[in-house]
């Protein structure tokens, strides 16, 4: 009996751990202002707390027309910088990952959405201040390309 009352004691801390609400540090809203509606997809968080945020906001609902936003805040929640990240006029963008290396540089990758409806996979490194340092845009030929992950080393 005291075998059982001990382990039920241990199960419920763990599941009171478990469930425990974590503790807010700080809330951010973001409304562009040229969007009707925007949608929060990825957080990333680097070593120096700062966050990366990336979305959408949308252009146009009647064409179906959306870009992709980047957003870093700093530990406190202060906005530092954004990025549009549009494709072709008329046509939807998605980032499907970040990740940030050791020097605070930014990958992202996921597609662009081309006039034709295509989509191409696209890859965009940017320095640790917002700034685009290359862009690669890679389509096989096939209609349908997208990159779901990026590693970097």
């Amino acid at each position: 009996m005291k075998t059982r009352f001990f382990i039920f004691i241990v199960a419920g801390l763990s599941l009171t751990n478990l469930y425990a609400q974590p503790n807010l540090d700080w809330w951010v809203g973001y409304a562009p202002e040229v969007s009707l509606a925007a949608e929060h997809n990825l957080t990333k968080i680097d070593n120096n707390g700062n966050v990366y945020s990336v979305g959408y906001k949308e252009i146009n609902v009647l064409i179906n027309d959306f870009d992709t936003v980047l957003l870093k805040y700093d530990s406190l929640g202060n906005l530092l910088w954004q990025q549009t990240i549009g494709g072709d006029a008329n046509a939807s963008d998605a980032i499907s990952d970040i990740e940030i290396n050791s020097y605070g540089d930014i990958f992202v990758t996921g597609y662009i959405e081309t006039v034709s409806g295509a989509t191409d996979i696209l890859v965009i490194k940017y320095n640790s201040d917002g700034e685009q340092q290359w862009i690669n845009v890679i389509d096989s030929g096939n209609g349908v390309d997208a990159a779901k992950e990026i590693a970097i080393d």
